[in-house]
């Protein structure tokens, strides 16, 4: 298991079919991190919060295409001192080469909604949902980075580059 410094790529060269590549990190806060692949490989990730690896199923998440292209993209939120496990794999015992990077990710301090630019609204009673094409969302950081402005289609899930998705959701008055 190699240890792995935030903001670092790491080259995997999976040679052997069923091969994986396994890295560690202890995290010095609390705080989100982001471990992903970057190259033409199908890549798939796991992360693991104690030592116990031998078994895929007990991973705290996975991940297979999130990231660009067909590269894993995984978000996860570490507590200060716990060491956490990576294992980076090819998709279906492939082999090839990929590069890996761990970075810490700001975490969201507030959002900003615009409504001028709506372009549809529909609520439906019977199933509780509601509609709003063109709301535009922007995301502040910590730090005081802004998000990218996100527009809304109809009822869609908006995920920014650290891996936050937002969405809404209107409940009706009696529940």
């Amino acid at each position: 298991v190699q240890e792995i410094t935030p903001d670092t790529s790491y080259d995997v060269d999976i040679d052997e079919e069923g091969k994986d590549a396994w890295f560690s990190f202890t995290a010095p806060e609390d705080g989100n991190y982001m471990f992903c692949s970057e190259g033409d490989a199908d890549t798939y990730a796991y992360a693991y919060d104690r030592s116990d690896i031998t078994n895929k199923e007990n991973c705290i998440t996975r991940d297979d295409d999130s990231g660009e292209g067909y590269n894993f993209k995984l978000r996860v939120t570490m507590t200060k001192g716990t060491t956490y496990y990576f294992c980076a794999q090819m998709l279906s015992n492939d082999t090839g080469t990929f590069t890996v990077k761990l970075e810490k990710t700001p975490a969201v301090s507030s959002v900003k909604l615009n409504t001028s630019k709506l372009e549809k609204t529909e609520f439906i009673p019977s199933i509780d949902d509601c509609w709003l094409a063109g709301l535009e969302l922007t995301a502040q950081y910590e730090g005081g980075k802004e998000s990218e402005t996100f527009t809304f289609s109809d009822y869609d899930n908006m995920t920014d580059e650290y891996g936050n998705t937002f969405s809404y959701k209107f409940k009706s008055a009696d529940g």
